[in-house]
């Protein structure tokens, strides 16, 4: 609740005047003697039941007495009796602070507390039930009930299991009545729904019929006129066919056979050709010039293979400590060589990287190029379409507009043409970017050579080669061992020089294996050929013969189709078109059969097992029909037969359910009672107990916050405070100042408006804080500041400081002095 208007008629020296509040924060300020007081009495006595102390507040002169509060739960009016209104000492206790308040003389009303805390027990519905209980518990004999209620209940019940026996059989018979009629119900849609597709069925068939009629009629003479086309078989000889079809089958076999042997003479000759082309390069790699050369070659061979020998039993005697001093001795400018070589393989890959970038970029202009060109020869195209539409919609401008037509098309003709050659370009430059692509460029030879010894750059080399340097030195005697080995080597590559075979010292004794593994190819080669030569002169003579045997066959198929009088297509269809006659003729006489059933059914409707079936369903259904109706009938009258009284039936079970509701009511009381008892015994007892504590809680946070200080405050369970001096506790009124004792009267009302109190009442505060320091002020003022979100707080004062605690919204009211 908050206070919303105060209205005084007169009370005391306020007489005729309005104040008005709004929720949370308000001072009324005025010096002293301006009516601080009376007005905080006024909402006292008026919020409150009458009292006698309100009349020293009659004015003097007369004027009427009283006023009005204007709050949020309704107007409390001066001097008159509410129940809304609470007790005088109880406001004080909780919600008032008024200037002549005493810590000596504050005394706190037990009964007052003890009346919150039934109010707030009495508050639940489970309190407000069992008081009523256990107020009537006294009076009320339980067996005596119970007797009277079950005699009730029995009688009760007999009377309904009369009525029940009637309902039982009248249920059965309405159940039968509602299954009857929904079988009925149902008889009648299948009779309707029976008939409707049975008329349906007939018109579905009479058309299926008469279409299949004209199917069949068509179908028959579709045959005759096949029939007329193939009647020519009838007039040949079958053996006389099948003597010239043998013929043509041999004749066809004989080709197949001459196809075989031109596609082996065409394969061997080309294999031969391949011999042919291997033999020769193998004799090139032998410097040979044609087979007979082989004998001589076979000779050389022989003498640079006892060479190769002795070159490697003395390579093997005089092994170098580094397999590379071999490549230096053989190849003293091996270095030189290796540099021309590098910078070689470096100019042929940047020239290769230069031509690519160029082919890319003409790539890029040609597409662009090509695109613009097509765009523009399909808006050209576009123009001079829509010229020409419009100059043979308009005659009177035709000729203005087929001439830009005509120049329009034949632009966009040369764009497209001009967009066709930049493809075409475009192709052909794509075809040498992906062969540039795919070029590899080798790396020299004597790289890949150096790169078996781990060199891979003229920096190794260099460096192996002053390591060579320094071994040469320290090895004079195995160099005149090398220098034999060196003239050994020389007269073998003297050799292979006249088999075109040019080779490093290390690649002697591997060219001289590959010359003798040549020549053993090139024999093995010869002799395949021969073979095959030989094979081809027998494949050969396989077809001249068959040649001849085809003439033959041609000579005698002609005679004998010239004897018939049929051609060679005619015989090849023969067995086809004979078994098309004789099947054409089959459907013939089975269509003939056809039409003529098809034509009963369509005379007689009773042939069709559909439509016959359709009609007996039918006459069933109208049976079940009559059947049921007759049994609906004699349920209707056993029903009228067993009727009952309703009004007397529900009377019985209203009753029934009263008694039942009371016994177990009863029952279920008088077995709780106890427990009822001893639950609310207890609940009351701990929730009295709860209180001291939330008491002392409120109270000694409220004073420890505004004070600053902690202070040996201890709460009795009288709710008086006392304060702890040289162990033993006083009373604080002989130990404390005077602000203190206001903070103590200030923290016990606060306290016991927060333990006590469940609804929600202004707090109203008369001049009481101006005894505080500015410290105390301070932080009294920041908790109203925190209240006042909860609680209306009504601040009278005549100290200045309040007002500079508190913000331009805060509600503030003068007084006048």
């Amino acid at each position: 609740m908050f206070l919303k208007k105060a209205k005084i008629n007169g009370f005391g020296k306020l007489i005729d005047r309005q104040f008005n509040f709004t929720p949370g924060m308000n001072i009324v300020f005025g010096p002293n003697e301006s009516g601080k007081t009376t007005l905080a009495r006024f909402i006292l006595y008026t919020l409150s039941n009458p009292s006698n102390e309100a009349l020293k507040y009659k004015p003097w002169n007369g004027e009427e007495f009283g006023g009005l509060l204007e709050t949020s739960e309704g107007t409390f009016v001066f001097g008159e009796t509410s129940e809304q209104k609470q007790d005088k000492d109880f406001l004080e206790s909780i919600a008032f602070l008024m200037e002549d308040d005493e810590l000596e003389s504050l005394k706190i009303d037990k009964s007052i507390i003890e009346s919150s805390l039934k109010k707030k027990s009495e508050k639940t519905e489970m309190g407000r039930i069992i008081k009523g209980v256990m107020k009537g518990l006294e009076e009320f004999q339980i067996d005596k009930c119970v007797n009277k209620i079950s005699s009730d209940l029995n009688d009760v019940k007999a009377e309904i299991e009369k009525v029940k026996s009637i309902i039982v059989v009248r249920n059965k018979l309405y159940l039968e009545k509602n299954d009857i009629s929904k079988r009925l119900e149902k008889a009648h849609d299948e009779l309707e729904n029976l008939q409707v597709e049975l008329e349906n069925l007939r018109k579905k068939k009479k058309e299926e019929l008469k279409n299949e009629i004209t199917k069949v009629q068509m179908k028959i003479d579709e045959i005759k006129s096949k029939l007329s086309k193939l009647s020519w078989v009838e007039r040949i000889d079958q053996n006389v066919v099948f003597e010239i079809y043998g013929l043509i089958k041999k004749i066809d076999n004989v080709k197949e056979e001459i196809d075989k042997l031109e596609e082996e003479e065409k394969s061997l000759v080309e294999i031969i050709n391949t011999k042919d082309n291997e033999i020769n390069s193998k004799l090139k790699l032998l410097g040979a010039t044609s087979e007979k050369d082989l004998e001589s070659i076979s000779l050389r061979l022989k003498h640079l293979s006892l060479l190769s020998k002795m070159y490697g039993e003395g390579i093997s005697q005089t092994e170098e400590e580094e397999p590379l001093w071999h490549i230096f001795i053989q190849d003293p400018s091996i270095i030189e060589r290796a540099e021309d070589e590098e910078q070689k393989y470096q100019e042929i890959k940047n020239a290769i990287e230069k031509e690519k970038i160029d082919i890319q970029n003409q790539i890029e202009k040609l597409e662009g190029s090509a695109k613009y060109s097509k765009d523009l020869s399909i808006l050209s195209g576009i123009a001079g379409v829509v010229l020409l539409a419009l100059g043979l919609l308009f005659n009177k401008i035709a000729l203005f507009m087929y001439l830009p037509s005509v120049l329009f098309l034949g632009f966009a003709v040369l764009l497209l043409l001009k967009s066709r050659n930049n493809i075409s370009k475009l192709s052909v430059l794509q075809e040498r970017l992906m062969e540039i692509m795919m070029h590899r460029v080798e790396q020299p030879q004597v790289w890949k050579l150096l790169g078996q010894y781990g060199v891979k750059n003229i920096r190794d080399l260099r460096k192996k080669y002053s390591e060579f340097l320094e071994w040469k030195a320290a090895n004079v005697e195995k160099q005149k061992k090398i220098i034999e080995l060196k003239e050994i080597e020389q007269e073998i590559i003297k050799e292979l020089s006249k088999f075109n075979v040019n080779g490093y010292a290390q690649m002697v004794v591997s060219a001289v294996e590959n010359l003798q593994r040549t020549f053993n190819e090139v024999q093995e080669l010869i002799y395949e050929k021969e073979t095959l030569e030989r094979k081809l002169t027998q494949v050969r003579g396989e077809y001249v013969s068959k040649q001849k045997e085809l003439n033959l066959l041609h000579n005698h198929l002609e005679e004998s189709l010239k004897t018939n009088g049929v051609s060679k297509q005619d015989i090849e269809n023969y067995r086809t078109d004979f078994e098309n006659y004789l099947k054409l003729k089959s459907e013939l006489s089975e269509n003939i059969t056809t039409l003529k059933d098809l034509e009963n059914n369509l005379e007689n409707e009773d042939l069709d097992r559909d439509i016959h079936s359709y009609k007996l369903s039918v006459e069933n259904q109208i049976k079940i029909i009559n059947e049921l109706e007759q049994m609906y009938q004699d349920i209707c009258k056993k029903i009228e037969e067993n009727s009952v009284n309703k009004e007397l039936l529900s009377e019985l079970l209203v009753r029934k359910d009263e008694l039942e509701f009371k016994l177990s009511l009863i029952n279920l009381i008088g077995s709780y009672i106890p427990r009822l008892f001893e639950h609310l015994k207890d609940s009351y007892s701990k929730f009295v107990e709860s209180y001291y504590k939330n008491f002392s809680d409120e109270f000694i946070k409220f004073f420890n916050y505004v004070s600053g200080q902690t202070k040996n405050f201890f709460v009795t369970p009288e709710l008086s405070v006392k304060i702890l001096v040289e162990g033993d506790l006083k009373d604080p009124s002989e130990y404390l100042s005077g602000s203190t004792k206001d903070l103590l009267i200030f923290g016990i009302k606060n306290a016991l408006y927060k333990s006590f109190y469940d609804g929600n009442i202004p707090l109203v505060i008369d001049n009481t804080l101006i005894r505080f320091d500015d410290e105390r002020l301070k932080r009294i003022c920041e908790y109203l500041k925190e209240e006042s979100n909860y609680r209306q707080i009504i601040l009278l004062t005549s100290d200045k400081r309040i007002i500079k605690h508190f913000d331009k919204n805060t509600n503030v009211l003068y007084l006048e002095g």
